[in-house]
């Protein structure tokens, strides 16, 4: 298995995350954490300043490593 095999095994069909831009990788995110939300607690809303806290927590976990493999796992 080479490091590429090794990225996306667990993956699925995702786009190779190490490819994607800081912003991309942020929206991305930001969606699939707000669809697991909706799909969790739909009749509750959202507001949308808390979607704006999940992009700001984003942009800082995308420059620790550790962080944003956590992140890239879980969702």
């Amino acid at each position: 298995m080479n490091q590429t095999d090794a990225e996306h095994k667990g993956r699925g069909d995702r786009a190779p995350v190490s490819l994607v831009t800081q912003d991309d990788w942020v929206q991305l995110y930001t969606s699939r954490i707000l669809r697991a939300w909706f799909h969790q607690a739909a009749p509750l809303g959202l507001a949308y300043t808390y979607a704006n806290w999940i992009r700001s927590d984003l942009a800082k976990a995308y420059g620790h490593p550790l962080t944003r493999a956590f992140i890239e796992e879980t969702y």
